[in-house]
């Protein structure tokens, strides 16, 4: 007779949001925020998965919309009134738009042609709809095929949310939801269903760059940057808080050098070692590479918003210890052949903070039985993908003035902190996570010009990243009333 242990797996289930309980976040409908009443929360192990299950969208989209309306000649731009324009009055429009030059359709080639006594280029949103490379110059420019008034042909439905797709490609990693053919004429109706969730993909949690760039800047010597880091880890050693140099040329080859005992958790300069004898399966490292605009920063030039990379000539050098016989039988009898690794874990959550939004009470879905330390990261949706906007670990103060923490009915920060001016009660704060304030040997890499900005700036080579942190210390407050659940 054989006796078999099943283990209780939980069921699927599924919630579903309407588009009816959602609030408009800008000027035009297709930007909404959904407020659920309680968090989302997958049990461990398992994933949360979003797609759009079915839409019904009017084809309102007039041929020449707010996304194609704006041509560039020249440096000059123009913003066209929106509206459903045939070839003719569209070349009636830009002639008017632009009278320094002429503007002409043709109706047998359906091409736009643009003459000009001296050389212009063309750019701009509306280059799609002229079917005109964008960028491109000369006396005369004319489309390549046909220009194209069929107004939208796709739909594309996004969500704030990163969403991990098979699809690699960076929209997908930006969460979209859904590409939807429009397959219907001016005002009708397109309808949409995929109830089996086809499209769509798992909720992205993996926002470790952050996390390591908040442990890196709370932790990290700055001498240890300058010295160590620039030969191992690609630190640029004149701009501690640049993880490579800020020099992008046809090609940059950089080595690193990664500690594993970093990589398997504990977080500590201490010297251990691991009991390969000990464990019951070898030892593996499975590594997986992030897709370049989530991966490289763009803390250099704005020619790093087409970097690629790869990875060539991986080594591993191990260091190990053998031991006698004796010595192994003396450490089996004081450990009675049991090896417990003691390691920091770190949970991520995020929430949405709506543009103009001036204050906001945010609930943590932490449920644990004790908490030692909080760290909490503002960052702005729009750029947090894009590395031609910011970098990939920036974070940003975003005009915040005070914040505080509570657990239950009771607060840990007494009274608000502060984060005006210099921000130095929040600073305080967050050196006590990991220090002690006080001390003239704490770590840290934050300066004065990035702990306190408040927006993203273009990237350039003199761009400065922001590293604001709010910081809270729970091990003082749980040694009086200890965290139970949260």
């Amino acid at each position: 007779m054989t006796t078999q242990s099943l283990l209780s797996l939980p069921l699927d289930s599924n919630v579903y949001i309407s588009s009816t309980q959602s609030t408009r976040t800008g000027a035009y409908h297709n930007d909404v925020e959904v407020v659920v009443p309680r968090p989302i929360i997958a049990a461990d192990g398992y994933s949360l998965r979003m797609s759009l299950h079915s839409m019904t969208l009017p084809n309102t989209q007039t041929c020449i919309n707010l996304y194609n309306n704006s041509p560039s000649i020249s440096g000059l731009t123009k913003v066209l009134e929106p509206g459903n324009y045939s070839a003719s009055t569209l070349a009636s429009a830009l002639a008017t738009a632009f009278p320094a030059r002429s503007v002409s359709f043709n109706v047998l080639t359906s091409k736009m042609t643009f003459s000009s006594p001296t050389t212009m280029s063309i750019s701009g949103s509306m280059c799609s709809v002229l079917d005109i490379a964008e960028g491109s110059s000369g006396i005369v420019l004319s489309s390549q095929n046909n220009v194209d008034l069929s107004a939208s042909q796709i739909v594309y439905v996004y969500s704030s949310l990163g969403v991990d797709s098979l699809d690699t490609t960076p929209a997908r990693k930006r969460g979209l939801l859904a590409s939807i053919q429009n397959t219907v004429g001016p005002l009708a109706v397109l309808h949409y269903s995929d109830p089996d969730g086809r499209q769509g993909g798992l909720i992205s949690d993996r926002t470790y760059n952050a996390l390591h760039a908040a442990l890196r800047d709370c932790c990290t010597s700055q001498d240890m940057v300058r010295t160590r880091d620039s030969i191992t880890l690609g630190s640029d050693p004149t701009r501690l808080r640049s993880p490579v140099p800020n020099v992008y040329g046809t090609t940059t080859s950089l080595s690193f050098t990664i500690p594993l005992v970093s990589v398997i958790g504990t977080l500590s300069n201490t010297e251990r070692y691991l009991p390969l004898h000990a464990l019951s399966a070898p030892l593996r490292l499975d590594l997986e590479l992030a897709n370049a605009s989530t991966a490289i920063a763009s803390g250099g030039t704005a020619a790093a918003t087409a970097a690629t990379y790869a990875v060539t000539n991986v080594t591993l050098d191990c260091q190990y210890v053998t031991l006698a016989d004796d010595a192994h039988r003396a450490i089996v009898a004081l450990t009675n052949n049991r090896y417990d690794w003691s390691s920091s874990q770190w949970r991520m959550y995020r929430t949405v903070h709506s543009a103009g939004q001036l204050s906001n009470a945010i609930l943590i879905p932490s449920r644990v039985t004790s908490m030692k330390s909080r760290l909490i990261a503002q960052r702005e949706s729009a750029a947090e993908y894009d590395i031609s906007k910011s970098s990939v670990t920036q974070r940003l103060r975003n005009n915040l003035r005070s914040y505080q923490v509570r657990c239950g009915s009771q607060y840990i920060n007494a009274t608000p902190v502060s984060c005006i001016g210099s921000a130095l009660p929040a600073y305080v704060e967050t050196t006590k996570v990991f220090s002690n304030p006080a001390s003239e040997s704490g770590c840290g890499l934050f300066a004065s010009d990035s702990w306190t900005v408040d927006g993203n700036v273009p990237p350039t080579s003199t761009s400065v990243e922001g590293s604001f942190l709010a910081g809270v210390e729970l091990e003082a407050f749980s040694n009086q009333t200890k965290l139970i659940s949260g």
